[in-house]
């Protein structure tokens, strides 16, 4: 997949599954062979401020020498913005990449 075949794809997801519920959720990540065990993260949930927090902290712990993730909303300029790796945007091709292989899951998930 390209990356504006990535980003047409990805906009063109409904904004709200058609069957939403965690089964759903957990159906595509064992499709996707549970990335989660694998991860550590920091979740910050609230109604304001989650963005300069998330920001701080993300800092804060590359300063410790620990390599992060970051996945914020919504984007200013380039939808890249929302996923940064080590306060960088993802790269487009990386971006391809990985929108391919959850689209081949979710449609695995689907066909079940």
């Amino acid at each position: 997949m390209q990356y504006e075949e990535a980003l047409a794809w990805v906009h063109s997801l409904p904004r709200l599954c058609s069957a939403p519920g965690p089964q759903n959720e957990r159906a595509l990540l064992q499709a996707l062979g549970r990335p989660q065990d694998a991860l550590k993260f920091v979740h910050v949930a609230g109604t304001n401020g989650k963005g300069s927090t998330v920001a701080m902290t993300a800092s804060v712990l590359r300063q410790a020498g620990l390599r992060t993730g970051m996945f914020i909303s919504p984007y200013v300029e380039d939808y890249r913005e929302r996923i940064q790796l080590d306060g960088r945007m993802i790269p487009p091709e990386v971006l391809a990449q990985l929108a391919g292989e959850v689209r081949m899951a979710g449609d695995q998930v689907a066909e079940e």
